[in-house]
């Protein structure tokens, strides 16, 4: 697979944890998509794996499953447990060779340089593709350019998705979208400030009346899809 993704210099000062406080979150969220659609799976592959929280506890709720995982970082790499005996972890590119039952990418999209040709290729080596992807696209980071800047340089992202977009080009690239749902981590905003704390008030009573509204106007939502 010869898609890279893109860091920024900056990631690891501003990312140190590498966002391995908001893996289980993501891991509810991928457990939730699996038992809804009643996917059957003897191999599960992330691509971007981070420092491989994730995996863990996937690992651990799928004990008899073999798991791996792949990431360029070199340090991301090296904060990943190796001991676990149904997952292992490659410090490389995934090699386009292989297959797999369910390829993941949790917010990785938005990092690739050429997301068209890392799609082309994962759909080539996976029967399903479970893809989390930042909704940065919504009236308030257009409003507040800030938004938009921040996105690219505290977490490198160099594309920006909202729901339509994400699924018009999947749908151009020739995937069928078997499920997709919003989601919305909180634990972000709790960890932040009271103003961000009433603002995720604010956005889960808004979701609550009209989904696509606090989704588009507000932001800060993310999409989970299933594809095959």
């Amino acid at each position: 697979m010869e898609s890279k993704i893109f860091y920024e210099k900056e990631y690891l000062e501003y990312n140190p944890e590498w966002h391995t406080n908001d893996s289980y979150f993501k891991f509810l969220e991928i457990k939730k998509i699996i038992k809804k659609n009643k996917l059957q799976f003897k191999n599960f592959c992330e691509v971007g794996c981070g420092a491989g929280k994730i995996l863990v506890y996937l690992s651990k709720k799928y004990r008899n499953k073999f798991f791996y995982g792949y990431e360029i970082s070199k340090k991301a790499y090296s904060m990943s447990d190796k001991k676990l005996k149904n997952v292992k972890y490659y410090n490389k590119i995934l090699n386009k060779k292989n297959f797999f039952d369910i390829i993941l990418c949790a917010d990785v999209l938005e990092h690739v340089e050429n997301p068209y040709k890392f799609l082309r290729e994962i759909k080539k080596t996976s029967k399903y593709q479970i893809l989390h992807i930042p909704l940065d696209l919504s009236v308030n980071s257009i409003f507040r350019k800030s938004v938009l800047l921040r996105a690219r340089k505290e977490v490198g992202h160099l594309h920006f998705y909202n729901k339509e977009l994400i699924l018009h080009d999947l749908q151009k690239l020739n995937f069928k979208v078997v499920d997709y749902f919003y989601t919305f981590n909180e634990n972000i905003y709790t960890r932040g400030s009271w103003a961000q704390k009433l603002i995720a008030i604010i956005r889960k009573l808004i979701f609550f009346i009209n989904r696509d509204l606090a989704v588009n106007f507000l932001g800060g939502f993310s999409l989970l899809i299933l594809t095959k």
